[in-house]
């Protein structure tokens, strides 16, 4: 019979230690009923016992069939021809115009003089912060026509060849002028802290550009910081610039006609005449030297060019 190693000595002797020390903590009776209920068999369910019900299973909805019709139809699919689409076109033209002129009959105000108020430049705008300087004078020569407000415009005035008015905005002095240009006003934005000139052929032009160039993201109308859309400015070039004829005819909304007209005001009138050529493409056209190297004395001369320009 072989003899306990040392380990299994030293080991019954802990073991020993341990039950005596439960003895003593009374730890011995309890340790016996966790060892037998260990050893128990597992319960059985019994027949006919209640159990958990059971969920019902959901569906997911089905998705809607889609159309495989397209949505998008060709003019041709949809029956248009294109006489159809042209008459189309000329109806939408029509009342774009009509309704452009209701537009502008409702917003235009008229323009009031006060009997014995005497205006003298410079004077300030406290409305708009805007101080003008100089009135300047009416332009009499050529394109004349040209030298009159939009009909967009809030009043039906001239524009002065030498206006002279400035601003204080964006933190800067901007001085603003009209000059003669080649076919009608040039109109000019002036930074005086930097000197960086926008010149543009109506009013909102240059400042837009400004705005560009200051990046402020901000939408300007020009005659309101040009100072036409105030009374005050109105009053004063009525005052000391119309003739009676000219303030009768700006009363109307309408224009003194020039004496004389230039031959290319001639032949701009005679291409506006022309479906789809506005009064801008017009005035191109007459001054331009780059279609046959001369200018056109009129339509015909247009289409004479271009009919031998034309490839065969």
């Amino acid at each position: 019979m072989t003899q306990p190693t040392d380990y299994e000595l030293a080991r019954a002797q802990r073991m020993a230690e341990n039950r005596r020390k439960m003895e003593e903590m009374g730890l011995v009776e309890a340790s016996r009923e966790l060892t037998a209920a260990a050893a128990a068999p597992p319960l059985q369910v019994q027949a006919g016992a209640e159990r958990a019900p059971r969920l019902k299973k959901r569906r997911a909805p089905e998705p809607e069939p889609t159309s495989h019709e397209p949505t998008r139809l060709s003019r041709r699919l949809r029956g248009e021809t294109a006489l159809s689409a042209e008459a189309a076109a000329a109806a939408g033209r029509a009342e774009a115009e009509a309704e452009g002129r209701a537009r502008r009959s409702t917003v235009r105000k008229q323009l009031t003089l006060v009997e014995g108020q005497q205006l003298v430049a410079p004077f300030t705008l406290w409305s708009i912060g805007v101080t003008v300087w100089d009135l300047g004078q009416l332009h009499c020569g050529a394109w004349a026509h040209r030298y009159w407000s939009s009909s967009g415009c809030l009043f039906h005035h001239a524009y002065p060849v030498g206006y002279w008015a400035s601003k204080v905005v964006f933190g800067r002095t901007y001085e603003m002028r009209i000059e003669e240009g080649l076919a009608g006003p040039l109109f000019k934005v002036i930074d005086q802290q930097t000197g960086a000139a926008f010149s543009g052929e109506s009013p909102t032009k240059p400042w837009t550009d400004v705005c560009i160039a200051q990046r402020t993201g901000q939408r300007i109308s020009g005659p309101l910081f040009f100072g036409f859309s105030d009374p005050l400015t109105q009053r004063a070039i009525a005052v000391n610039l119309y003739t009676p004829a000219e303030l009768a005819a700006a009363r109307r909304g309408e224009r003194v006609a020039a004496a004389e007209v230039s031959p290319e005001e001639r032949v701009a009138r005679e291409l506006c005449s022309v479906e789809g050529i506005g009064e801008a493409t017009a005035v191109v056209l007459a001054r331009t030297t780059a279609l046959g190297g001369s200018r056109h004395t009129g339509l015909e001369s247009l289409r004479s060019w271009a009919s031998a320009s034309a490839p065969y």
